[in-house]
């Protein structure tokens, strides 16, 4: 199941169409007239009108980013889910920032943009507090909630958390029907949280409670998501898993069952308030408001996961739906799905960057393999290792992912364990380290608090971060595990 190749055109912007998370949102069209939204990640340095002060900031690429730009990567051409914003295409932040105002060429002028669909419709809750027409039937209802809870079985049996389910980020679409589907956008804060893609999920992640539910593969603590929507055991920065989505989608079902607008909080208990009195307001024993409160159970253990959702409700809340109601399982193997050549051992040959390299496993060329023992694996191993150790990493993903990227990056780096003639190495436990950790490192700090830094140079690693994260095909998650042993 590939992933598919990117076109990377070039695209031409008409209007703003607003602010993101993370920079602009615009409407462009590429040259077949065909029409995108395009996300620009820019830099966030427009509160420092400090020279000295700016020419030190860390304008690196926001982690958001990273994880938006690399999961979508993941998830388009044969991966796409219906009811998941599918990645048209991604555009480099190596272009030049001089480039023509009216065009976003290789580049985008300076920033890594991503071009997806646009959605004339808007949003979920846009529809809800103008109480709009397209929202007014309970079949059209269903199909929302359908869609959704379609949409986090693929992403939860995957090991996808998305982290920020919100009637914000789920956009409407009219079918040919005249029907409504759903379309759940922003992955800034999504994350993968075991290795099911990988192949092997097991001993990756310590299970979020004592019996090892099999369901919920790993524990995460810290607030993440929009108030209103927060999980209360997210809110409360307890462990938290998959089902913390559910929480948050239960908002979601709620807020169109109301007769009122999208409910806004501003604060943890004013929004598990509003919850509660929200459920109040709902009829008892009806199959809709059964499947809120089974999504908004406080434990949650208690809380029904998505494919659960669509089993139970299968006979009487979506005996409505015409397609299959129970989506089939489709995992996905991220070395099929964004397969990319190694270098060639005892060869000179320049490889091309994985986004138009051939997916036929390098046919003639011997696979490096992170399972056996090789040499220069070792050495690259134990560096890497030891960096990490360094920086204190705690998350297993960390050193996996920084092999991965060592290893592609010996393409463009021949000395990449020399680190007085190369920082590169250094740049992909970095890189590595702010994908997975949880602690950001202050990387203006970093020559002063670790020896093996104390030469790294900040605006070396900006143009490297880009280099590896388009060495990487714009996915940043690797593409197998590393033999520790």
């Amino acid at each position: 199941m590939s992933s598919g190749t990117l076109p990377m055109a070039t695209y031409h912007r008409t209007q703003a169409l607003g602010a993101g998370s993370f920079g602009s949102v615009l409407t462009v069209y590429n040259d077949d007239g065909e029409e995108f939204a395009m996300k620009l990640f820019e830099p966030d340095d427009d509160d420092d009108d400090d020279d000295d002060e700016f020419e030190n900031k860390d304008t690196t690429l926001e982690l958001g980013a990273l994880l938006e730009i690399s999961v979508l990567r993941l998830l388009r051409d044969q991966n796409a889910h219906t009811n998941i914003v599918e990645m048209a295409d991604v555009r480099g932040a190596e272009g030049d920032a001089e480039e023509d105002e009216e065009n976003i060429g290789a580049g985008t002028s300076g920033c890594l943009g991503m071009a997806m669909p646009l959605y004339p419709l808007g949003s979920l809750d846009a529809a809800i507090d103008k109480k709009a027409f397209q929202l007014q039937s309970r079949p059209a209802k269903i199909r929302v909630a359908h869609g959704l809870l379609s949409a986090l079985t693929y992403l939860h049996e995957n090991g996808i958390m998305h982290r920020d389910i919100k009637s914000e980020n789920v956009m409407l679409v009219e079918e040919s029907d005249g029907s409504i589907k759903p379309v759940l956008i922003d992955f800034s804060l999504a994350k993968i949280v075991n290795a099911t893609m990988l192949g092997d999920a097991s001993n990756w992640f310590p299970p979020l409670s004592s019996d090892g539910d099999e369901d919920e593969p790993t524990a995460n603590t810290g607030q993440a998501g929009t108030l209103t929507y927060m999980a209360p055991e997210v809110n409360e920065c307890e462990p938290y898993g998959l089902r913390s989505d559910l929480w948050s989608l239960g908002v979601v079902f709620l807020e169109m069952l109301r007769k009122e607008g999208t409910l806004q909080a501003v604060k943890a208990t004013q929004a598990e308030k509003l919850v509660q009195e929200g459920l109040q307001s709902l009829p008892e024993g009806k199959p809709f408001p059964n499947l809120v409160r089974s999504l908004l159970k406080r434990n949650p253990e208690e809380r029904w996961m998505a494919r659960e959702c669509i089993e139970n409700m299968s006979q009487t809340l979506f005996s409505v739906i015409q397609e299959p109601i129970l989506p089939p399982k489709k995992i996905i193997n991220i070395k099929d799905a964004l397969p990319f050549d190694d270098i060639a051992e005892d060869s000179d040959e320049n490889v091309a960057p994985p986004s138009q390299a051939a997916t036929d496993n390098g046919k003639g060329k011997k696979k490096k393999n992170f399972k056996k023992k090789d040499p220069v694996l070792d050495r690259h191993l134990k560096n890497v290792r030891r960096l990490c150790n360094e920086l204190e990493c705690d998350h297993p993903m960390t050193i996996h992912s920084a092999m991965c990227y060592c290893q592609q990056m010996l393409q463009l780096e021949e000395e990449l364990d020399d680190l007085s003639k190369s920082q590169m190495m250094l740049d992909c436990v970095l890189v590595a380290h702010k994908m997975f950790e949880v602690e950001m490192l202050d990387l203006t700090e970093l020559e002063e608090n670790y020896k093996s830094f104390k030469d790294w140079d900040l605006s070396e690693y900006k143009d490297n971060e880009a280099t590896i994260l388009m060495m990487l095909d714009y996915c940043l998650f690797p593409r197998e595990l590393v033999d520790l042993s």
